[in-house]
């Protein structure tokens, strides 16, 4: 019989083994670690010792013990008794035989594990449950689930489907009726009567009063706002806006008006006193806001299309009569520097060529002579008009134009600009280079991630999905060799060894169970921090600084994960990494996407999303990043977005005044910003950049839903209007520093050089990415993310030893060369073949340095 809410199929599928478990599930529960294997040497027999680790397994997997261990799938004992070193599974059969033995050995399992039996936190399960129905108002099957999922993490042996399916149906309906009793009580005699009055029909009328009011406006008309108006009104006379409903939560009160808004008057009629008059009170609630919403919209656009559509007709009339005014103007001022032209200069005689004096000497004379022909408090005039009806010139960019070698303008005016040169390397850049590069000792892969595990704690990130501690010896080289195996993309094979820790078993148990994306992040904020605490990281750059780009890898297995792009994949399909590093060299984080779409749909996400590291400031990106929507989401978010931009003749200047004069970028500032159309939306932009802040939407599908089919929405249009002014902005500073242009060139370049070394160390298979789905993908990458930040961690600590080495020995340091290291080389890391995974003594923290003069053979 099915369990109440439960089908009978979900009843015999609760807390049971639906078949057999999946390789994964059977390496992640059902492995014996060295404590599991402890405890099961004790029993004396083999059929004991594989009933035991049965009930010790399975009770992980199911969340209670079995009523018959015997009857666990055979690919279950089949996997323990391999790991027991038990010939013949089927002993299991004995198992039990002796009555009390396996009820025994739960016990012990149960006290030796701390599980607890479900009465004991049944009161406890209770108030859990009831504070969940009372917020949330989830169904009665979200509520079972959730409630064996708690008990689960609490390691509490789970009850009887039954049982506790009863208990959720007594929780929730029991919340739903205070719900309604609450939301009743808060009502007098009169509101009660008026609420219900709502779903009565007027004489002549079709629909009730609820109907009627629930309908907002329509169509875009006068008289349409003013009934909106008027049903503001009507709704508020219902006085419902004064009833105190701040102690019901939100989402409970917004599922009540739900109901009231959509369903039918005749429906709501037929439940009892509490529960209809609770829902009306919701839906009263709710449509005193939505009323005043409604009719705000209708007047927004009313505003946009007859108002201000009128208001432009109106100012474009109104700028034409300003004509005259100017022209007059002009006259004026024409008149009287023609005299001063006149009576200043030298006279020349065209028949004889005789020169003689200016016609006045002084300047009293000069304005004897204006005042002749325009009398100065007209002149006074006409230079105020001016100023009144006509821009100033704008020329604080454009007047260093003509002593900028950088830039040009072609005979269309748009802007180009010439290659910037390499900086000079000079020759003690070079010696530094070579000599610090020598210094640094050969290492493993694997020894290189063992040290910075010793050097920062970032093994202890990786902790079991179970929630318990650690309990395997050696954790830390057997997550090292799963590092290498990811990262290098070679697999298990090169890394399987003698030693425990590196076994088959052991690999793919701490390969399910403790490698995974969140814990990749975790250990990757401590490198992250690490990195920014070593002077020579802190000589590159202040953490402030970062860059967003996408690197691709082939996909060659059937994936839906993986999209087609000739350019990148051939014939093939393909998934991006979209990271972001820092101007320390630190990697802050990244993103896996499908195919190669547009990395500015995903760039904000990025940002938001780090791993961990101080925010930055500068966000640095190629062109496929680039675009006047998310220009203006970043400025919004109070980023400095500087993106490379190809083809920048192609790119358009954009300016507010179209009469202002920019000299020589006159042509180039063609575009024109509607600062009318980004006020008209500011307070949705608001909203928008405020839901990105707070993680409440992501940033892709807000980029997807104000640009649709590649056409902006309204929304998209107002943003991207105010991401130009910001556009605009930066290519007049392209324009004007070239030193600007050289740090977006150094931060572009230090990404490549992260690239390049995680190509190095993603060898195996060609590079491919072998993965069908993409958490595999992200888990993956995330291997190869955090043994990036490794090696350039492990690289920076050395070369920062070695700097200070030199300049103990009195080598020409220069800081400005010690800024120009990278940290990218890996001719000292060996990563193919064989691995060693010993990590030697080190009493002062570091090996020690190589000779610098020392030539490799």
């Amino acid at each position: 019989m099915a369990v109440e809410f439960l089908s009978d199929q979900q009843a015999a599928q609760y807390a049971a083994f639906n078949g057999a478990p999946s390789r994964a599930e059977l390496e992640r529960y059902f492995f014996l670690d060295d404590s599991d294997l402890e405890k099961v040497q004790a029993k004396r027999r083999a059929h004991n010792r594989l009933g035991f680790a049965v009930q010790l397994t399975s009770v992980r997997y199911l969340g209670r013990f079995m009523p018959d261990p015997r009857q666990v799938p055979a690919e279950v004992s089949e996997y323990l008794a391999g790991q027991l070193g038990i010939a013949d599974a089927s002993c299991l059969k004995e198992y039990g035989e002796r009555d009390g033995t396996a009820r025994t050995h739960a016990g012990e399992i149960q006290e030796a594990g701390g599980w607890r039996g479900f009465a004991e936190v049944r009161d406890e399960l209770s108030e859990w449950l009831d504070a969940r129905a009372w917020t949330t108002g989830d169904g009665p099957k979200s509520l079972f689930d959730a409630a064996a999922g708690w008990l689960r993490e609490r390691r509490v042996l789970l009850p009887g489907a039954s049982r506790l399916a009863r208990l959720v149906g007594t929780v929730r309906e029991a919340a739903n009726n205070r719900l309604w009793d609450t939301l009743y009580g808060l009502l007098s005699t009169g509101q009660r009567a008026v609420l219900d009055s709502l779903l009565t029909v007027e004489p002549g009328a079709r629909v009730s009063e609820l109907d009627r009011l629930r309908r907002g406006p329509v169509r875009i008309s006068g008289p349409q706002m003013k009934w909106a108006l008027e049903r503001v009104g009507e709704i508020t006379d219902l006085g419902m806006g004064e009833v105190d409903v701040s102690g019901i939560p939100p989402r409970r009160l917004a599922e009540l008006s739900r109901y009231g808004v959509d369903g039918k008057a005749s429906l709501l009629k037929r439940h009892g006193d509490s529960r209809r008059l609770a829902t009306l009170l919701a839906t009263a609630v709710y449509l005193t806001s939505r009323a005043v919403d409604d009719a705000l919209d209708l007047l927004e656009v009313l505003i946009a299309t007859k108002l201000l559509a009128r208001a432009e007709r109106e100012t474009a009339k109104e700028k034409l009569k300003t004509l005259p005014r100017v022209e007059r103007a002009g006259i004026r001022l024409a008149t009287a520097f023609r005299v001063v032209f006149d009576t200043t200069a030298e006279q020349v005689d065209t028949d004889t060529g005789e020169i003689s004096p200016p016609k006045v000497e002084t300047l009293e004379a000069m304005w004897a002579e204006i005042e002749q022909v325009v009398p100065r408090h007209e002149l006074a005039a006409a230079i105020a008009a001016l100023f009144e009806l006509t821009p100033p010139l704008d020329r604080e960019v454009a007047s260093r134009v003509p002593a900028n070698s950088q830039i040009v303008f072609d005979d269309d005016g748009r802007l180009h600009f010439a290659a910037l040169e390499p900086e000079p390397e000079p020759a003690s850049l070079r010696d530094l280079r070579e000599a610090v590069e020598a210094m640094l000792p050969r290492v493993d892969l694997p020894e290189a991630l063992l040290e910075v595990f010793s050097w920062t704690g970032a093994d202890q990130a990786f902790t079991s999905v179970t929630g318990g501690e650690a309990r395997l010896k050696d954790l830390h080289v057997t997550i090292a060799a799963l590092l290498v195996a990811h990262s290098c993309n070679v697999g298990y094979t090169p890394v399987i060894g003698a030693a425990e820790a590196l076994k088959y078993g052991r690999l793919s148990h701490v390969d399910q169970t403790y490698l995974r994306l969140a814990t990749y992040r975790a250990a990757n904020a401590t490198l992250i921090d690490y990195q920014a605490s070593i002077p020579l990281a802190q000589a590159w750059g202040g953490g402030l600084v970062a860059s967003v780009d996408g690197m691709r890898f082939v996909v060659p297995v059937p994936s839906v994960y993986a999209r087609p792009n000739p350019k990148y994949f051939g014939r093939r399909g393909g998934a991006t990494w979209l990271n972001m590093i820092n101007d320390q060299a630190a990697g802050l984080g990244g993103k896996v996407v499908a195919g190669t779409p547009r990395d500015s749909l995903y760039v904000l996400d990025v940002l938001y999303d780090r791993d961990g590291g101080k925010r930055p400031e500068m966000i640095v990106t190629d062109t496929a990043s680039y675009s006047d929507i998310v220009f203006g989401l970043l400025t919004l978010a109070g980023f400095a977005y500087a993106p490379q931009l190809a083809d920048l003749p192609d790119q358009k200047m954009w300016r507010i005044d179209r009469s202002a004069d920019y000299g020589a970028f006159q042509d180039a500032a063609r575009g024109r910003v509607d600062l009318a159309r980004i006020e008209r939306h500011w307070e949705d932009i608001l909203r928008i950049i405020g839901s990105i802040h707070t993680g409440a939407v992501r940033a892709y599908d807000v980029i997807r839903m104000l640009s649709r089919d590649g056409r902006p929405t309204q929304l998209g249009d107002a943003i991207a209007h105010y991401g130009r002014i910001a556009k605009t902005l930066h290519i007049l500073r392209l324009a004007d520093e070239p030193g600007y242009r050289r740090q977006i060139k150094s931060q572009a370049n230090l990404q490549e050089g992260r690239h390049s070394l995680a190509r190095k160390i993603f060898h195996g298979r060609h590079g491919q990415l072998y993965q069908r789905y993409q958490d595999g993908m992200e888990d993956q990458i995330g291997a190869l993310g955090y043994v990036l930040n490794s090696l350039v961690l492990f690289n920076t600590r050395y070369m920062d030893a070695a700097v200070n080495q030199l300049r103990a020995d009195g080598f020409d340091v220069r800081d400005e060369d010690v800024a120009r290291l990278s940290p990218f080389v890996r001719h000292h890391i060996n990563m193919h073949g064989r691995y060693s995974f010993q990590l030697p003594d080190l009493p002062g923290g570091l090996r020690p340095l190589r000779d610098k003069d020392t030539t490799d053979e």
